[in-house]
Order: C-alpha cells, then structure tokens, then sequence
C-alpha cells in the first residue's frame, strides 16, 4: 500500500516501472542506504513478479497503480498510468531503465511536464543519436572516435556481430544482438531475421570497458570506469568487473560531445580495446542492471536524479567522505536458481550460471523470495547445496542462510 503524499514533505519521489528487476533492486538498494522516498509500480498480470516482490523487503513501497504492458502501437495505455500514479502520490521523478517506456514517455514530454512529473532525459531526437545504433556511430564520428567497422550483408563473413539498429522498433518489437561466429549462423541468421534491422561489423575481441556518466543539461555531475572480467552468454548481461582507467583522451572526447549534445540524465558508453585501439561499441541511453556497480563505488547515481529535482545535495553530503576505491564485484543471478531447479548443471561456459530469464542480484535482499519461490517447492535445502553447485557458490549461499 502506497504511503501518504503528505509523508514526503513536499520532496518528487523516485518511481520505478517494473521492467528490469536486476535495476530496479539496484537503485532500491541505494535508495534505501540514503533514506530517499521511491515506489516500485508493478505489471498487470505478471504473476511471477508479484509473488516476487510481495515477498520482499520492499514490498511496502509497492503502489496500488499497477501498469499495463507497454505497447508502443496504444502509448495510451500505458499514460493512463502514468497519471493514475500522479493521482496516487501527486508529483514524481520517473526513473529511466526501459526503452519501449521512454520511448512513450518522450513523446508525452508536454503532458508530463504540465503535470510536474520529472523524466530525466534529453529531447527524443538527442537521445536517438546515443540510444540508435547507426546514429550514435554516426555521431562518434564527429568527435574522432572510431567504432567497428560495418560489413554489407552480401560480403559478411564469420566471425562477426549483427548489431539491431534499434533496440526497439516502432511498433514495438524487441531487437538482440546476434554473434556469427560459424558460417551456420551466418546461415541461420539470413533465414530467421529481418537483416535490414540489424548493422553487421567486424567482430573486434579484446577488453571491454564501459564509460558510465551523469549529465545534468550539457554539465557532467559524475562519472566512472569499468571494464568487464565476465560476460554472460550472447552479450546478454555483464557478470564480473573489475576497477579499469581509460584513456583521458577518450574521456575528453566523449565528455565533449555529451556536453554539445546538452545530454541529461544517466548514459553508459561501451567499447572494446584492441592492440591500445578503442572501439566504441554502443550506448545506453538510461540505468541499466550494472548500475549496482555506482553504489559499490562509492558514487550511486540514481541518488543524484532525486539531488536534481528536489534541490537537494544528499549524494554530495553523503559520499564526501567514502572511500573511493574501486571495487570488484561479482553477481550471482536470479538465472542460477533457474538453471538448477530446471534439471540443469553448469557447463564451463556457464562461468558462475546464467539462465536468459529475470535476472537480480543475488544478495541478502533478493534471496529469500527467489529461494522461496524457485527453490523450496522443488528440491530439498541438502539437495540445493549439494554437488551441482561449486563450491564457492555454496560459501556464499550458506553466509546468506546464516544472517
């Protein structure tokens, strides 16, 4: 049940679609280290994730709105939420994780803006430039920064990536990166997809870093470094990192055409290192799931989008005296739950698990309901913790147990 407006004293609260669970336990966890005012709305008929958030700790922030599923071809849908949330708890900071959402939202700025509702985002045009493949490298280029080079479909030869020129097209359809490492999915790829979606590039291997920074009309607020240790399969989703430098050059370049683009809110750029030669590999025009990693740093952006509308300076009074050491962290997912209740076992490739299904953090917040409802009607706790799981993986599932 959703508190009184009154409880806020006045301050926008954070609001967060559901949508991307591995984000949105991201910025609660931060959120509630900082005691800043936030509300998760929940799907209408997901039953999965209800039980899964009514089961935990949060639960009391969940809204009495619930939101239909995004439909890019009736945005209505979807806006009636929108305001029937403002109705609920008056004014409000969405927070930005989803692109069929933002993609809605954008074109709504007018109403949104009426209604004293806060997205922290550019004009749509300019978050297009970063958020559509082929105009962000069409953009890079303008500022010196190279990205892989692209292959016609007639000449592609394996390995190599067909990249979706939009994540999301305009009537809705969801778009994934493909790796062609075999002429078979070459093959494989022409039959089954639509390739005028997709840009083929070179497929570059090398160290992969990522760029995360926080804009506030054209002026960096904050910013960091990581490079990826561990990658789920397919690209899916990152699963180790470790502290990384990249060059200041680079930095400056991509700190310059941020400001000329006059980006606000959050972005994450992504490329690949080769023989000392960046690649700029893609953007991600919102918080995603690795946004965890700002809180383990001592830098936990999702606190700066309440900071900016409410004319508050919690992040800067609050993290002045953190350690800025940068961590390592290291996710163990939802998936790895699923893989084992599904009858699976890991394989190498696996590295510590990996299902593509809901992905959360696997911590002290998320592991009582995921155990509850992937776990206990299945299997037994020995079995659980028995030989399918490394042994490191049962350290920490047994300190979990244990608190």
């Amino acid at each position: 049940m959703a508190k009184n407006p009154s409880d806020l004293e006045q301050e926008k609260p954070i609001v967060l679609f559901e949508g991307n669970n591995k984000a949105i336990i991201s910025a609660i966890r931060s959120y509630e280290e900082f005691d800043i005012p936030y509300y998760i709305c929940l799907k209408d008929g997901y039953i999965h994730e209800r039980l899964f958030w009514n089961v935990s700790p949060y639960r009391e922030h969940i809204l009495d709105t619930i939101h239909r599923q995004e439909d890019l071809s009736a945005p209505d849908k979807f806006m009636n939420t929108v305001r029937n949330i403002y109705d609920e708890i008056g004014e409000y900071i969405i927070f930005p994780i989803n692109d069929e959402k933002l993609t809605i939202l954008m074109d709504n700025e007018e109403k949104l803006r009426s209604l004293g509702i806060e997205l922290p985002l550019p004009a749509k045009d300019t978050w297009v430039k970063m958020a559509h493949k082929e105009e962000f490298y069409k953009t890079i280029q303008n500022y010196g920064l190279r990205s892989p080079p692209q292959i016609p479909i007639g000449e592609a030869t394996p390995p190599i990536v067909a990249k979706p020129k939009a994540d999301v097209s305009s009537d809705g359809t969801r778009y994934r990166t493909q790796i062609l490492l075999t002429g078979r999915d070459l093959s494989k790829f022409r039959k089954e997809f639509d390739t005028d979606k997709y840009v083929l590039q070179e497929y570059i291997k090398g160290h992969e870093k990522m760029y995360y920074s926080f804009w506030d009309n054209g002026t960096l607020v904050q910013s960091f470094c990581r490079s990826k240790v561990v990658q789920g399969p397919n690209g899916e989703t990152t699963i180790l990192v470790r502290p990384s430098e990249i060059s200041s050059n680079i930095i400056e370049r991509i700190n310059n055409m941020m400001s000329d683009l006059n980006w606000h809110g959050p972005i994450r750029i992504t490329f690949i290192e080769k023989e000392n030669k960046p690649y700029m590999i893609e953007a991600n025009a919102r918080f995603g799931g690795t946004i965890e990693l700002s809180r383990v740093n001592h830098c936990p952006m999702p606190v700066l989008l309440f900071d900016m509308y409410n004319d508050t300076s919690i992040f800067e009074e609050r993290t002045k005296d953190s350690k800025k050491e940068l961590l390592v962290e290291t996710y163990l997912m939802e998936a790895l739950i699923t893989r084992l209740t599904a009858g699976g076992r890991f394989r190498k490739h696996d590295q510590i698990g990996w299902a593509p299904r809901t992905t959360v953090f696997l911590k002290r917040d998320t592991f009582y309901n995921l155990f509850v409802l992937e776990v206990l009607n299945k299997m037994k706790i020995k079995e659980f913790l028995g030989s399918v799981l490394p042994d490191g993986i049962k350290k920490s599932i047994r300190s979990i147990l244990r608190k």
